[in-house]
């Protein structure tokens, strides 16, 4: 019976683990492709960018002064990409989730190409892809098609990172992967740790092509501060380097057990890779890339607002070492003496190697199966909040929208960024009682908030001005309690 199994799974194990893996995405892509075209929010980011692309195609200012009541503290090149097809479309959301989704494959295509070319196996290559969509689609599936530019940035990032391997790291191909992760920093800032890894790769491995690498960077670096300041002026870099963001190293120990815990299988085969390939040097690259990211990550969830997004570099780097780990697996198991003297063929281990790793995603399918399905039947949510839409309209004048996408679907300008504007109230950026006052005088028609106690993004003492002001006059089961203002006396 062993026999039987093991020269089953030899012959036929890559072709049922490829199936079982688009079989899984397939299921998990469901819900989020179901989505796309649908007026329901997945958070809080998606109706703050959507006006953010929207501003970027308008005469209101992509930066506003620090002290405005709503911010833009991301780079600006998302908001063009995504802002014109939203043109064309007439829904920066929707517009927003579909390039998400183009993002993502081209992600998932760019881990495959590059495990292709370190590892010379076309399955171990399209294992690769087809895990890193399931893992993310399991674990991170409100990052699947969801209007950010994370995914956006990710995307011309390992294109880069593709082109960078592929070119010997010599001439005019070394530059054009420069410009591409440049562009992917010119869409969300913070995404360091691939150049960072590159540049200290560079330096051990190839000291003439660093200095080129080097030189390119900080060329394209000053251009950039030029063009940015004359498009923008000082609003930009007060916006990217002086708005305020609360700090507090407790916020990374949630994040930690919510989101790192699913990585540990993950990092376990990165850390066989390392430990059994040290010596080489495209290993030694991921191995950077890997421990930067990881590094890198965990200290941005000390920021309040932060999220899984946080460690997508790690993801990547970490799909990318898992897949040569298994790689090696085999090529290790054929030359051994243990695999002359068992049954196990080196296939057969990669494949057992393949399912461990799958239970990294394994695991949260059930929850995933709920939540589809809890879609498929409570199809009245579609209703209500389109209701709720039509309440936020109906009512002329600005409006509060803790779910920001339903002011905008609603028509309305985005006037007020509750996330940002607590951080600014916390830092007396924007005193408290400037604030209060527009809430006093009744400034706002609407305020909608997704908790009838209020809303934790601002401090207590605004919450209180706010239910003095305004009384709850619609309740949602799906957005929350709609606060009109108070008839005064």
């Amino acid at each position: 019976m062993k026999n039987i199994l093991v020269k089953l799974g030899d012959k036929y194990g890559s072709f049922l683990i490829i199936f079982f893996l688009i079989a899984i995405n397939l299921f998990l892509f469901a819900l989020p492709l179901l989505q796309i075209g649908i007026t329901i929010p997945k958070n809080y980011n998606e109706g703050w960018n959507a006006y953010q692309a929207a501003h970027a195609f308008s005469n209101e200012p992509l930066y506003p002064d620090l002290k405005a009541l709503f911010s833009n503290n991301y780079p600006p090149l998302s908001f063009y990409i995504v802002g014109s097809l939203g043109l064309l479309i007439d829904d920066n959301i929707v517009a927003g989730r579909i390039i998400a989704l183009i993002s993502l494959l081209i992600v998932a295509t760019t881990i495959g190409l590059i495990t292709r070319k370190l590892s010379d196996s076309s399955f171990i290559a399209l294992f690769s892809s087809l895990f890193f969509l399931a893992y993310v689609g399991g674990n991170h599936y409100e990052m699947v098609a969801m209007n950010d530019p994370q995914i956006l940035a990710h995307a011309f990032q390992m294109i880069g990172f593709l082109i960078f391997l592929f070119s010997n790291q010599k001439g005019k191909p070394l530059i054009f992967s420069l410009l591409l992760i440049f562009i992917g920093g010119f869409i969300k800032h913070n995404l360091l740790a691939l150049p960072i890894a590159i540049t200290i790769w560079l330096f051990f491995n190839k000291r003439r092509s660093f200095y080129v690498w080097v030189i390119a960077s900080v060329i394209l670096f000053l251009v950039s501060l030029v063009g940015l300041e004359l498009m923008y002026g000082s609003n930009f870099f007060t916006s990217l380097l002086a708005a305020p963001r609360h700090y507090w190293i407790g916020n990374v120990a949630s994040k930690l057990q919510l989101w790192f815990t699913p990585i540990l299988l993950l990092l376990a085969f990165g850390l066989v890779l390392f430990l059994s390939n040290y010596g080489n040097r495209q290993v030694q690259l991921i191995a950077i890339y890997v421990f930067l990211a990881g590094f890198w990550g965990v200290y941005v969830w000390g920021g309040d607002g932060t999220g899984p997004n946080a460690i997508f570099d790690l993801i990547i780097g970490l799909t990318l070492a898992s897949a040569l780990a298994i790689y090696n697996l085999g090529k290790l198991s054929a030359l051994s003496k243990v695999y002359r003297r068992t049954l196990f063929k080196p296939n057969f281990l990669q494949i057992i190697a393949m399912l461990i790793l799958l239970l990294s995603v394994l695991v949260i399918i059930p929850q995933r199966g709920i939540e589809l399905l809890t879609y498929l039947v409570k199809s009245e949510a579609r209703t209500i909040i389109a209701e709720d839409i039509d309440f936020i309209a109906a009512h002329k004048g600005k409006a509060i929208c803790e779910s920001l996408a339903l002011c905008y679907w609603a028509g309305k300008p985005f006037t007020v960024d509750l996330f940002n504007l607590g951080q600014k109230l916390g830092e007396n950026t924007v005193p408290e009682e400037e604030f209060t006052k527009l809430i006093k005088n009744h400034d706002f028609a609407v305020i909608q908030f997704d908790n009838p106690n209020g809303t934790t993004r601002i401090p207590e003492s605004v919450n209180q001005q706010i239910f003095a002001n305004y009384k709850i006059e619609r309740v949602s089961p799906q957005s929350g309690v709609f606060l009109l203002p108070k008839v005064k006396k």
